[in-house]
């Protein structure tokens, strides 16, 4: 009786402190041959339930976590061979319903056997609880060590940012700072301005391509989903991309065309309005819960950011002038000390706007102050890569560094081509290039007396008339075939490329035009020359001339690996009625041996009307020859329809003409609309001239153009900086 109520106590306090008792048989099967009634209860199941479903087999029973049985064979069976007397296991044990429980096991090896067949008594306690806790408390403390991390990190990155007032000498190491310690792939900061965010700063892991790039100007509605976030000064937290993908496309292809499966972003603002975000690709899970770091980062980089737009609205208002936008005269003092002595190359070109007091005087300041605006337009344009300077009232310098001598003087020659043009900027102009900028005070005075004397012969040539006409007598001798051939000869003709480029403003192609450089070195335009070309039936020596130098410059790109884009040649139609035109063109082609899909033949439009059936005939020859056709200056004047409709084009270019009062011609609008209609069923492309404003641009995209070329892009400039700009190596 004693014995009864000892073994109740003992199962009643095993139970209590969950300890399940079990006596196996040590085979294969480790059969059980008794349990007490807390392994039952702890494995959810009657012993008549364990009984019926595993047949007394702790190998069936265990089915549901096969690795922890096996786990537990080895190290029973590892014991039994070194005649160990006990072992202990850490495994899940299987409960009822598909549910596990931590135990811990210790097996003891008993001295009897049955049937010759070892036996093991096993106990089983329940460390599910202390195991929950003692994994709470872990997590409580890699959560508080995290904490402490990431303000010690936060408190380094802060220091960054004030032992500097220059943002770009510590952004790299900030965010390189950022995105190691958040275990992301990239970090960066955009900023936000008139509806487009621009990728200012980025840090990338190592492997991860940069996507600084590609992240310029892009409209804030692609990222919708945390727009008013942003605005509002919210965090944002996208811990899966894949979630948005139905609901919203566009910005998940934004992300996911750069590899972002989670993004957090916590906005940069300044007087109560979002200016920017700082972000992280693909950080660590952990990171995408706690925003503390880049909150309290963003904060201070919106400081940071505000010091930096202070100052450099300070250093813009100290060196630049506030009319023009160019450099002003603190600006140039400053460069000429340091310039002054430098062992390079320098062009110095000094302008002085004509009649500026008159101006003033007679239209008032504000027409004068335009005049000035459209002068430092023009410099900048022909000079991009140079300094330019209002050093006074009507006068302006610029400082081209290292140069040659030659293209200089290009420049310069474009220079009083773009004066000479302008219906409101009129300059007088001088300019001296030196090798080195020994004594560089004397040189700028000599080209200040250059630009005297240039003032001097202006207004000696034009006493009268605010317009000074290029045309003189050595361009009018052209129409005389020798007096060309030997311009040919010394190389007074020069070929300009313009670009065409398509509505992403990728390069299509360029366009071949002449310049004639006079004995004086004046830049002549070809419309000053080739009307006379035409009439004395000269121009095809010039036609030719230009094709042969495009089939050479294709030649040399290909040769030294650069990328080819198709270039077009204007052929006059006086050229193309030559009795043998197709056998000098092929003549020539020859000698190059270039693919002739790069080589476009661009018939002129004119006012003369010639034999369409004979033009069809020689464009279809040329077509057979391998060549591209355009029509140029369509719309123009005179357009041939029977050439638009019965030749096999490939291009029609629309005259600039097509482009005035575009933004208000309806009808302008719906006839190029018809057009582009008409070249697509034809397998045609259509190339707009004369592009010169965003709203041009914006409607002629709208309406589906294929192409455009003018000045919005890029004047005709010479061959080195077309190569330049727009030719790269493979």
């Amino acid at each position: 009786m004693n014995t009864q109520i000892w073994k109740e106590d003992t199962e009643n306090q095993l139970g209590a402190m969950r300890i399940g008792v079990c006596k196996y048989l040590l085979n294969e099967e480790f059969s059980t041959l008794w349990a007490n009634d807390t392994f039952y209860t702890m494995c959810g199941y009657s012993e008549e339930e364990y009984h019926i479903l595993f047949h007394d087999s702790a190998t069936l029973f265990f089915q549901q976590t096969p690795k922890d049985f096996e786990k537990l064979k080895e190290i029973v069976e590892h014991a039994y061979r070194n005649k160990s007397q006990q072992y202990e296991c850490f495994c899940r044990l299987p409960v009822k319903g598909g549910s596990c429980l931590r135990i811990h096991m210790t097996g003891t090896f008993a001295e009897e056997q049955i049937d010759g067949i070892p036996v093991v008594y096993v106990v089983y306690t329940d460390v599910e609880d202390m195991m929950r806790i003692r994994q709470n408390l872990e997590q409580e403390h890699e959560r508080l060590n995290l904490a402490l991390q990431m303000e010690m990190k936060t408190v380094s990155c802060i220091r960054l940012m004030y032992i500097s007032n220059d943002m770009q000498s510590y952004m790299d190491q900030l965010l390189k700072e950022i995105g190691e310690f958040m275990h992301a792939e990239r970090a960066y900061v955009f900023e936000l301005q008139n509806g487009c965010m621009n990728n200012t700063y980025e840090w990338c892991s190592d492997g991860v391509e940069s996507s600084m790039e590609f992240c310029q100007n892009m409209d804030v509605e692609l990222l919708a989903i945390w727009k008013d976030f942003i605005e509002q000064g919210k965090n944002v937290s996208i811990p899966d991309v894949e979630r948005i993908q139905k609901s919203f496309p566009q910005t998940y292809e934004v992300l996911h065309v750069q590899n972002i499966h989670s993004i957090a972003l916590s906005p940069i603002v300044q007087n109560n309005k979002s200016i920017g975000f700082i972000g992280v690709d693909n950080p660590a899970p952990d990171y995408m819960r706690n925003f503390s770091m880049l909150e309290t980062i963003s904060y201070f980089m919106s400081v940071a950011m505000e010091k930096k737009d202070l100052n450099d609205r300070l250093l813009h208002n100290s060196y630049y002038d506030d009319l023009t936008g160019v450099y002003n005269r603190n600006r140039y003092l400053q460069d000429l000390n340091q310039l002054n002595g430098r062992q390079i190359p320098l062009g110095i070109v000094y302008m002085d706007i004509n009649g500026l007091k008159d101006i003033n005087d007679h239209l008032g300041h504000t027409y004068g102050d335009k005049v000035l605006t459209e002068g430092a337009s023009i410099l900048k344009k022909v000079f991009n890569t140079g300094a330019i300077y209002r050093i006074g009232g009507d006068e302006f310098v610029v400082f081209v560094q290292g140069m040659q001598e030659q293209e200089f003087l290009e420049q310069v020659g474009i220079l009083k081509q773009a004066i000479i043009g302008s219906a409101n900027c009129k300059g007088a102009i001088g300019h001296i290039w030196t090798s080195t900028c020994q004594d560089i005070s004397s040189r700028i005075t000599d080209a200040d007396e250059y630009m005297y004397q240039d003032k001097m012969q202006f207004y000696r040539k034009n006493p009268n008339s605010n317009r000074y006409r290029c045309c003189n007598d050595t361009v009018l001798q052209l129409a005389d075939r020798s007096v060309l051939m030997q311009a040919l000869e010394n190389q007074r003709f020069e070929v300009y490329l313009q670009p065409k480029v398509n509505f992403r403003k990728e390069l299509i192609g360029g366009e071949a035009l002449i310049r004639y450089h006079d004995e004086t070195g004046t830049l002549i335009m070809p419309n000053e020359f080739i009307p006379s070309l035409e009439e004395a039936r000269t121009i095809r020596y010039l036609d030719f001339f230009a094709f042969e130098q495009v089939c050479r410059l294709l030649s040399r790109w290909h040769a030294e690996g650069r990328r080819l884009t198709p270039l077009s040649v204007n052929f006059s139609r006086y050229t193309l009625r030559m009795a043998d035109f197709l056998g000098e063109l092929e003549r020539i082609w020859g000698n190059y041996n270039v693919p002739k899909q790069y080589l476009e033949i661009e018939i002129i439009e004119n006012d003369e009307s010639l034999d369409n059936e004979f033009l069809i005939m020689i464009m279809e020859r040329i077509k057979r020859q391998g060549y591209s056709i355009s029509i140029d200056d369509f719309g123009a004047r005179y357009s041939n329809m029977a050439l638009f409709i019965n030749a096999q084009l490939d291009t029609l270019k629309l005259d600039r003409s097509m482009m005035q009062d575009l933004q208000n011609n309806r009808r302008s609008q719906m006839l190029i609309s018809s057009l582009v209609q008409i070249c697509h069923n034809l397998q045609m492309q259509l190339i707009v001239e004369g592009v010169e404003t965003k709203e041009q641009f914006d409607i002629l995209k709208q309406l589906d153009c294929d192409g455009l070329q003018g000045y919005l892009i890029d004047r005709p400039i010479p061959v080195s900086m077309f190569e330049q700009k727009y030719i790269k190596q493979k």
